[in-house]
């Protein structure tokens, strides 16, 4: 019998699993964010992210990187102007498509969004301003490096809103080389920060620390 607990598909004992296609086929809800939609720090956050940049540059056109099944998509279409996903999973994709089907939604993973290959291609990324990584970046760690050589060439100038949960000292296991909290996380990206902070999320009782930020990648080529 398969495990409904998503938890044992993404990462489990301090390692990463990435079974994220069975995970969407067998668990309703990963991450409570439907159950939370409407009540979560994390679309609260993402809402903010997106006024700010409404404000600042007239529009805000989003591509979801690790879209799942849209929640953080359905988050901000009442502020941005255009929205597309993408995600890994076949099964999140079909279910976003289904239930948001006034945005475009394409199945990728990192790579391939990041040279335009396979499904990703229909995105183009001259209609966009904002790149969102919410709760995605503990799983893409093998990448990140390289993703952060591709923003400094592509998408300098423009927009990256980040959103991940941190844990308390002694409590992470996976991605300690790269960094353990929202300081770790801002040196790291080494972006313009527009706004950055912590705030915490209670779900079931238990808090989890999100840390957030909205910047601009730096310009010239390379990230500071």
């Amino acid at each position: 019998m398969m495990s409904n607990d998503y938890h044992d598909y993404v990462i489990k004992d301090g390692k990463l699993v990435g079974k994220f296609e069975e995970m969407y086929q067998n668990c309703d809800d990963p991450w409570d964010r439907a159950k939370l939609s409407g009540n979560s720090q994390t679309d609260w956050l993402l809402h903010r992210a997106c006024s700010v940049i409404v404000a600042e540059s007239d529009v805000c056109r989003a591509i979801d990187l690790g879209c799942g099944i849209g929640q953080s998509v359905r988050a901000i279409t009442p502020i941005a102007d255009l929205v597309a996903g993408i995600d890994i999973s076949k099964t999140a994709i079909a279910q976003a498509s289904e239930a948001l089907p006034n945005h475009t939604f394409a199945v990728g993973d990192l790579r391939t969004f990041m040279v335009g290959a396979d499904d990703c291609g229909k995105i183009d990324l001259d209609e966009f301003n904002t790149l969102i990584l919410c709760h995605l970046t503990w799983y893409i760690l093998d990448d990140l490096a390289e993703f952060r050589a591709w923003l400094a060439e592509n998408w300098a100038g423009r927009y990256l809103v980040h959103v991940l949960a941190v844990y308390a000292p002694g409590v992470q296991r996976h991605g300690t080389d790269m960094f353990t909290d929202h300081a770790g996380i801002l040196h790291w990206f080494a972006c313009d920060y527009l706004e950055h902070g912590q705030m915490t999320q209670t779900v079931d009782g238990r808090d989890l620390e999100l840390s957030y930020f909205l910047a601009r990648v730096p310009g010239g080529g390379e990230i500071k």
